[in-house]
């Protein structure tokens, strides 16, 4: 494999990863995509969704990219190289700085109920923002549910649908044109185990 085949399967992988993230949770709409390199991107996914899942959807596309590079036996273990998943991750971050703007101003490595709060209420004073986060936080621990690192959840989501990341991905490498109904429909497969994975 060519460098360049490499970067176009990275790419298209990072490309599926938000495309399929951002129809996962339902209400969202995948605008378009590409994988054709150009001088402002190496590929781009143009979607609507809800804000409360933005950066979730842009977390998606690093992780995937980070997550075909991965061949460790699972997410916990170490490389070859004694890196862990989330050191691929991070490599992944830092190779795309557009992304790492985007999951930053969507909220994204910060308090995710604070951000939610602040897009759902956004005339609420402070102390009501930060009352209501404390009473969502308790609620979430009496559940055992550690929403300080909402991407550990993410990634548990993520690896379930990773059958879907990749059909979406071969089409992209393929050079097929994948729209909203192609993604929804590598989902629907992956629920029903009808899909090949990469």
């Amino acid at each position: 494999m060519t460098e360049a085949d490499d970067e176009r399967l990275l790419t298209a992988h990072h490309e599926a990863g938000h495309a399929v993230a951002a129809l996962l949770r339902g209400g969202g709409e995948l605008k378009s995509m590409t994988i054709e390199p150009t001088a402002d991107y190496a590929g781009c996914t143009w979607s609507r969704s809800k804000a409360v899942d933005r950066a979730f959807i842009v977390y998606a596309g690093p992780w995937a990219e980070a997550r075909v590079r991965w061949n460790g036996p699972t997410l916990d273990d170490f490389d070859e190289d004694g890196l862990d998943f989330n050191d691929h991750l991070m490599t992944a971050f830092l190779r795309n700085p557009d992304d790492r703007a985007a999951y930053k101003e969507a909220g994204g490595g910060g308090d995710p109920f604070q951000h939610t709060i602040g897009q759902m209420l956004p005339s609420a004073g402070s102390a009501d923002r930060d009352s209501l986060a404390d009473f969502l936080r308790q609620q979430a621990a009496q559940l055992g549910i550690d929403m300080a690192h909402p991407e550990q959840v993410w990634t548990a989501e993520l690896e379930r649908v990773w059958p879907a990341i990749c059909e979406v991905a071969a089409l992209l490498v393929d050079g097929q044109a994948v729209d909203h109904d192609t993604v929804q429909a590598a989902i629907k497969r992956m629920h029903s185990g009808a899909t090949d994975s990469a």
